[in-house]
């Protein structure tokens, strides 16, 4: 891991030109596609299907050839090979983490791996510190009860030099507020912020707060606390990382200009939501996500549902990955 200086927690991941960027996604999507092929049933078939051979794959587009991956068709494969399906690639006994979240369409199973958990750690420590986290700040997650989030959120921290705070010390009303360090820094799902009283986000324990991370259900939505006025301590940064995908993948900057993704982890592509063909950079259309890295339960072009509009340009804040926001 590359020593952070500055306003980056890895200059070279994070302001690396585009184009080693792409041969590092090829490389890292050939790896991916070979071992799905070899280890999925569920994956083989796809790929047989669509005639994309794991050897055939010389660019990253080549990906294309396979369609996008519905919520359903995951919802159908563990119904039918319960409870997981054939989805996961890593053997069950490297299996570190199973949760099973009910989204908007289907339940689906999440597995990760202990690499896998390493890893999301890895990628959550690089935003948090890009959204303002900095060693001796005291981190907090508001998460479901037993939420994936939490534990990566913990071992992120570790590796900033921050200390964990319990979720209670986020609670308006929490019985161990007066014993507990308050946050300065608080990483909130959608889920948990429904937990918190309406006023929460302008009044009480969150007013400690120096900023707030927002686990969005959409790429760039509407955070879940509502924006405080520029002269309020509360700061918020929208982020994304749904249970599905196992990890935080993406967070403002403090520019505020879109979400910047881990495009070292994902593959990203803006679709057209009636022909499923890629859209030009910066047009509006559905955001499908390849996990690249991904060990225990990889996704590939999977379809978000989500309504997004990408841009490549280098950000005023010198990150040249890739951003985005909902229209």
């Amino acid at each position: 891991m590359a020593e952070p200086r500055g306003s980056y927690w890895d200059k070279r991941i994070e302001t690396m030109p585009r184009p080693e960027l792409r041969e590092i996604q090829l490389a890292w999507l050939q790896w991916q596609l070979r071992r799905c092929y070899e280890g999925s049933a569920f994956y083989r078939a796809r790929l047989d299907a669509a005639g994309l051979h794991p050897d055939a794959v010389h660019s990253l587009e080549d990906l294309r050839r396979l369609p996008p991956l519905q919520d359903e068709e995951l919802a159908a494969e563990q119904a039918a090979h319960p409870p997981y399906g054939r989805l996961a690639v890593a053997p069950e006994p490297s299996w570190r983490t199973t949760f099973q979240r009910r989204g908007s369409r289907s339940a689906f199973w999440s597995i990760r791996t202990e690499a896998d958990e390493h890893n999301a750690a890895s990628v959550a420590a690089r935003l948090l510190w890009q959204c303002g986290a900095r060693p001796g700040d005291v981190l907090a997650t508001l998460d479901e009860p037993d939420g994936l989030l939490e534990p990566v959120v913990a071992e992120a921290g570790e590796r900033l030099g921050c200390s964990i705070a319990s979720v209670d010390a986020v609670s308006p009303g929490a019985s161990t507020l007066a014993a507990a360090p308050l946050p300065t820094m608080a990483i909130i799902t959608r889920a948990g912020a429904s937990r918190l009283a309406p006023t929460a986000s302008r009044a009480g324990p969150l007013r400690t707060l120096r900023c707030a991370v927002v686990e969005c259900l959409h790429v760039a939505g509407p955070p879940a606390l509502d924006r405080p006025s520029n002269t309020a301590a509360l700061a918020v940064f929208d982020g994304y990382g749904p249970e599905r995908f196992g990890a935080l993948l993406a967070v403002e900057c403090p520019e505020h200009a879109g979400v910047h993704w881990a495009e070292d982890q994902v593959l990203l592509e803006v679709l057209d939501p009636a022909t499923q063909e890629p859209l030009p950079e910066g047009q509006a259309g559905v955001l499908a996500v390849t996990t690249l890295v991904r060990e225990a339960t990889p996704l590939l072009r999977f379809w978000t549902a989500e309504r997004a509009a990408l841009v490549s340009a280098p950000c005023a804040c010198g990150r040249t990955s890739a951003r985005s926001w909902a229209v």
